[in-house]
């Protein structure tokens, strides 16, 4: 057994000796050309060496491909651009080529990104706006649609308009402003925006004492018969315009001495109200139907007759206006006529009328409640005015 152990390690030894002599003297009797140069078959080292070759550019490539994806990320950070470029400098590496060729890929994908976002943007803003409602025809609108409930509503009578919802700030200011009259009293409002025919109101079938605010539609009544044939004398006017800016009563009381007869309550029931003999010349009417008749007035001083213009400006000069009260820090103007009395059997303080806002658009405002008449009450309405209004933008 000892003597196979140390054969194996001779015969171990004495083989090392014997190739490194042999590789010797074979290595001194060959040509430069021989497969067997320095002890080594060359046949078989030379295609080692090409898988060298393949490996060392292979990890070339890799690199490139590196460098090319790092140069990219560069574009978008100027701290890895900068590290970048010293490394390149470091290896002596020319990458001008792929450096172009990423910045170029980089900005196209820029731009494709920003390009497929502004679409992104544009249809979400398509999808989500809604068509532009066709403007009221005020001609064939219908008053008589608005809706009677007791509490804060959206109404349109535009048919292609649907009814606005009313957001939480709104509702509070106007909740607000009506808790403050309806805490003792009644009250009824309408307020419609003339080109989307949409808007609010509460308790429109309600019927107060119009008080002097019905003396703007009985002047609207006179000058349209005027044009029918029977004119105005000079002090017709003069007492329409006393019984508007000024609201005085005998004015009003000479033109209905005058000109009262069946036509005239013949045009009083064509607008559904009936005049108690009670109240003379003071019918009880609702907002909804004094709307209407505003809405009337209004088409009518659009038309640009001389008639017309003439009351456009007496409505715009009334000495008390509980609307352009709350509104004198809006910029808004405001065409209307009030009405305030207290009496032992009836009380009003009422304002109806029409409001351009500062950017030109036109809205009807109808208030109307039993309270006394006084400081306190007219300071309600005017409050209940400036909440309507600054509540515009839903109706738009």
């Amino acid at each position: 057994m000892s003597k196979i152990g140390s054969g194996k390690h001779v015969r171990g030894k004495h083989s090392h000796v014997e190739d490194s002599a042999v590789r010797g003297a074979h290595a001194a009797g060959m040509k430069e050309d021989s497969p067997f140069i320095n002890g080594w078959d060359n046949s078989i080292e030379v295609p080692r060496r090409k898988r060298s070759r393949k490996r060392i550019a292979f990890a070339g490539i890799a690199v490139v491909v590196a460098v090319a994806a790092l140069v990219g990320l560069g574009a978008f950070n100027p701290d890895i651009r900068s590290r970048i470029t010293n490394t390149i400098a470091t290896f002596g590496l020319d990458t001008s080529a792929t450096t172009a060729q990423a910045q170029a890929d980089s900005a196209k994908q820029a731009k494709d990104s920003s390009h497929k976002q502004d679409e992104d943007e544009a249809l979400a803003r398509e999808s989500s706006s809604e068509p532009a409602t066709p403007p009221l025809d005020l001609a064939t609108a219908d008053f008589s649609t608005i809706p009677g409930d007791a509490t804060l509503t959206g109404f349109t009578i535009n048919p292609a308009a649907r009814a606005p919802e009313i957001g939480l700030d709104a509702r509070v200011a106007i909740d607000g402003a009506t808790g403050a009259i309806t805490q003792e009293n009644e009250c009824s409002f309408v307020f419609l925006d003339l080109t989307s025919g949409k808007g609010y109101c509460q308790n429109a079938d309600q019927e107060f004492y119009t008080a002097s605010s019905f003396k703007a539609p009985y002047a609207f009544y006179l000058l349209q018969r005027s044009e029918n044939g029977e004119e105005l004398s000079e002090s017709d006017r003069e007492n329409i315009h006393a019984a508007i800016t000024w609201s005085d009563n005998d004015s009003y009381d000479s033109l209905h001495y005058k000109y009262d007869d069946q036509e005239f309550y013949d045009w009083l029931a064509s607008h559904g109200i009936t005049q108690d003999p009670a109240y003379g010349w003071y019918p009880n009417t609702s907002a909804k139907k004094m709307a209407s008749l505003w809405s009337e007035m209004f088409q009518y001083v659009m038309s640009g007759s001389e008639n017309a213009q003439w009351l456009l400006e007496t409505t715009s000069s009334t000495s008390t206006s509980f609307i352009r009260t709350g509104l004198e820090d809006s910029g808004a103007s405001v065409w209307n006529k009030g009405g305030w009395i207290s009496d032992s059997d009836v009380s009003a303080v009422c304002d109806a009328g029409i409001v351009r806002s500062s950017d030109g658009r036109d809205y009807l405002m109808v208030i109307m409640t039993d309270q006394d008449d006084g400081g306190t009450s007219y300071e309600r309405v005017s409050a209940l005015a400036q909440a309507l209004y600054d509540a515009r933008d839903g109706l738009a």
